[in-house]
């Protein structure tokens, strides 16, 4: 596909992950990626057709598609909070993305829902964004965003 902004609204579901390669996979030219979080009930009755390790796909099961090395140079996530596949998925853009100039992880507010910290949920939020800052990243010239 000639697609140069996708934009994805997705739970991050371990079950829409092989979706969400075969996409990366058929969009080469891909400058821009948006994701707009989006509940995880959708996907309740749902069978997988492939079983894996949901904390090693994007290590192991997918490979670093043509548009993360040579097109794709912004990521933006809306919604965030945090949760391990959201991580997940971030983790493997900063680390493989080797043209990435921008990510932008904008923390879903008021959403009314504790932290296990004890703290408010938009600063349970706000610090699992920050942890992304630690990772190496591919591109040196990639700016995290947090807002």
């Amino acid at each position: 596909m000639n697609v140069r902004h996708l934009i994805m609204k997705t739970a991050l579901h371990e079950h829409e992950f092989l979706g969400i390669a075969l996409l990366l996979n058929s969009c080469p030219k891909l400058k821009c990626l948006t994701i707009e979080l989006s509940s995880e009930k959708v996907l309740l009755d749902y069978e997988p057709v492939l079983n894996f390790n949901r904390t090693r796909f994007w290590i192991e099961n997918v490979q670093i598609y043509k548009c993360l090395i040579s097109s794709l140079k912004v990521v933006e996530i809306k919604g965030f909070k945090g949760s391990e596949n959201e991580i997940l998925v971030l983790k493997y853009f900063i680390t493989c993305g080797k043209k990435l100039k921008m990510m932008s992880i904008n923390i879903l507010k008021g959403d009314g829902v504790g932290s296990s910290n004890g703290g408010n949920a938009e600063s349970y939020h706000r610090e699992k964004a920050e942890s992304l800052l630690k990772i190496r990243r591919a591109s040196t010239r990639l700016e995290i965003l947090i807002s």
